[in-house]
């Protein structure tokens, strides 16, 4: 996994660059994980194929 800052306000987590049904498990985990959290300051957290993007209120 590659972690990127998008801006101020986001980071997007990258899992391999591939569509697999492997990645879609991967981020589907991750993304319920961090729902599960319930983590003050993050505002969004929105999966695509083989990515996290994370937006936070600060």
């Amino acid at each position: 996994m590659e972690i990127k800052i998008i801006n101020e306000q986001s980071i997007a987590l990258y899992f391999k660059e591939e569509i697999s049904e492997s990645n879609y498990r991967d981020v589907e985990s991750v993304t319920k994980h961090i729902h599960a959290k319930r983590i003050d300051g993050i505002k969004d957290v929105i999966p695509s194929y083989r990515a996290i993007m994370i937006s936070f209120d600060n």
